[in-house]
């Protein structure tokens, strides 16, 4: 049995918290406190951006700087962080979107790997380029190598580790699609069937086309107070998740509707993430379809729905705040 899950969430966007931020959001002014009320604050925590110094000099890249009319300009990008070649060092695999051909130039942007130390991306196979959302890191072949899955719009890509500091592209030779176009953005490696192979379970946002997408300002919900703002995922069909099943050979099979994981019960998937070794639950954080609330649905070892926990009552104020969730961190445990 599984007993005493707890679920506590955290918005880095912070609209469920009476704090708008973003896009056509109104400014939260906090009130003033009165003398002497205001709280102790005890650390010794002192942060300090070393990002250059460290040589992590990235740009991430998504749609026209500038002139954002897409809800996939918005999103992106995520990070990874492990010991790639087993030298007992982190290292830092940062994902990177794209621009549209429009705006193409002779440079195109790639996700970036830097080895500690140093940039190794080319080296080790992952110039790729491309709308880059998400990456998840697992060791599906038991060969003492973590791979990676990163998350596009359009296809993902399985990387296998050759242990050499390599990575080679196995999304054909592993049965995952090559073709179509689905709107990748959480992953997770977990063993949902405890035959010690790892799984894949994917969320899939939303149904997305900029050739039929509404252009900022074109419908109601493409407007804040009169102002054009980008459209969705309100008004968008959401995007249906998938759970990829490791037959053991370094193929995956596509079991997301015989276990019904492929079902968003009326929500849009953002996030992935494995959070009960006995019971093998995944969560994934959501948004309802009406953006009238945000929170995280967990689904059990075959993919059955347990429901919503945590509902975040988020009275949507904006087209930009009917995503808020997306920006929700879930922590949960025992």
């Amino acid at each position: 049995m599984c007993q005493g899950l707890a679920v506590s969430i955290l918005l880095c966007c912070g609209c469920s918290l009476g704090i708008s931020q973003g896009m056509g959001a109104t400014h939260h002014v906090s009130p003033p406190r009165k003398p002497g009320n205001t709280p102790a604050v005890h650390t010794d925590i002192s942060l300090e951006d070393i990002a250059v110094e460290a040589g992590l000099k990235f740009k991430h890249e998504s749609g026209d700087p500038v002139n954002k009319k897409f809800l996939l300009e918005s999103t992106g990008s995520g990070v990874a962080i492990f010991d790639y070649d087993g030298d007992g060092l982190e290292d830092i695999f940062l994902v990177n979107g794209t621009r549209w051909a429009s705006l193409e130039t002779q440079s195109k942007p790639t996700s970036r790997l830097y080895r500690n130390l140093g940039d190794v991306t080319e080296k080790a196979g992952l110039a790729h380029t491309g709308w880059g959302q998400g990456v998840c890191v697992g060791d599906y072949d038991n060969d003492g190598h973590e791979d990676m899955l990163v998350t596009y719009y359009g296809h993902n890509v399985l990387y296998h580790n050759d242990g050499n500091g390599h990575f080679t592209d196995v999304t054909a030779l592993a049965g995952l699609p090559t073709q179509g176009t689905r709107w990748g953005t959480g992953c997770s490696f977990f063993d949902y069937d405890r035959d010690g192979k790892l799984d894949i379970a994917v969320a899939n946002y939303v149904d997305f086309d900029p050739k039929t997408s509404p252009l900022p300002g074109s419908n109601q919900i493409c407007q804040f107070k009169g102002l054009p703002v980008m459209c969705g995922p309100r008004g968008l069909a959401g995007g249906k998740n998938i759970l990829y099943h490791n037959m053991g050979d370094g193929t995956f099979k596509d079991v997301s509707k015989a276990s019904h994981f492929d079902q968003p019960w009326g929500h849009y998937g953002f996030h992935a993430a494995f959070i009960h070794e006995q019971c093998r639950h995944i969560v994934i954080e959501c948004c309802r379809h009406n953006s009238e609330s945000a929170g995280v649905v967990v689904v059990s070892r075959v993919g059955s729905h347990v429901g919503l926990l945590f509902p975040l009552l988020t009275k949507s104020r904006s087209a930009w705040n009917s995503h808020v969730c997306k920006c929700s961190v879930v922590i949960v445990a025992e």
